[in-house]
């Protein structure tokens, strides 16, 4: 959260009622008893439960019920998977979608707006003999550094502003999109890709783009299927947020 320390976070589960009652039924402290590792372990409780399935692409691919996508969402799918390359890095297996490889990958989002910077940033990293929490702090307190990416922790020239690939389920409901924030619209990721890496055809590609990013040549409707496909992979429980956003 680009905090200098935990401090403030602790403040307040040891001052907040709800929070004070609620850590000392569960793990009978209160006070300065309560330490950040209580605190995380709460956190993961709750994203443990974060667990989402039977979409309309789950009902379609895993369920059997045809009709549960739309042809625009059919040929999305598609698309996905052949020409599109997106199970590439965000996975369909035969019996499950994560729709992640869990790897990092440099897609051209960031580092191209610090191209020249790079050369010196890297080798600041590399010449540090830094600690994980100086690096977070870092990484974290320097908009310019945090596009290294992976790179401030391995400092692999592989990794050089490469970034997890995160899941697409709920997609359609989660804007921003990329790491940073900087696409607006489903839409404007899917063409960040088909136009190779750049956000505005034309603009230069990064030096350290991984290799599998490049060219689409996916035309205007494509693109509008590639993302009816998307916004087939919302949750039953976020139906309504799809809803607001305007995504049927």
């Amino acid at each position: 959260m680009g905090l200098p320390n935990h401090q403030p976070i602790l403040d307040i589960v040891r001052s907040d009622p709800e929070y004070v009652a609620a850590f000392k039924a569960v793990f009978g402290k209160s006070g300065e008893e309560i330490s950040m590792g209580d605190v995380t372990k709460a956190i993961a409780a709750f994203e443990r439960t974060q667990v989402f399935a039977n979409s309309a692409f789950d009902r379609y691919l895993f369920g059997g019920e045809a009709t549960a996508l739309t042809d625009q969402q059919k040929r999305g799918l598609d698309l996905f998977r052949n020409q599109g390359r997106c199970v590439s890095c965000h996975r369909i297996e035969q019996t499950q979608a994560l729709f992640t490889d869990n790897r990092f990958h440099n897609i051209g989002v960031g580092i191209n707006r610090i191209q020249g910077d790079v050369p010196k940033l890297a080798g600041e990293f590399m010449k540090s003999k830094a600690t994980l929490a100086e690096v977070d702090v870092k990484v974290l307190g320097d908009a310019r550094t945090s596009e290294l990416g992976r790179f401030a922790i391995t400092k692999g020239f592989n990794d050089l502003g490469s970034f997890k690939t995160p899941t697409l389920r709920n997609v359609a409901v989660t804007a921003p999109y990329m790491h940073d924030g900087s696409v607006a619209t489903l839409r404007d990721a899917v063409v960040h890709y088909n136009n190779g890496g750049v956000t505005n055809e034309g603009d230069p590609v990064n030096d350290f783009l991984s290799g599998g990013i490049r060219p689409l040549n996916l035309s205007e409707d494509q693109i509008d299927e590639l993302v009816a496909f998307m916004e087939a992979l919302t949750s039953p429980e976020f139906a309504s947020q799809a809803t607001a956003a305007g995504v049927e």
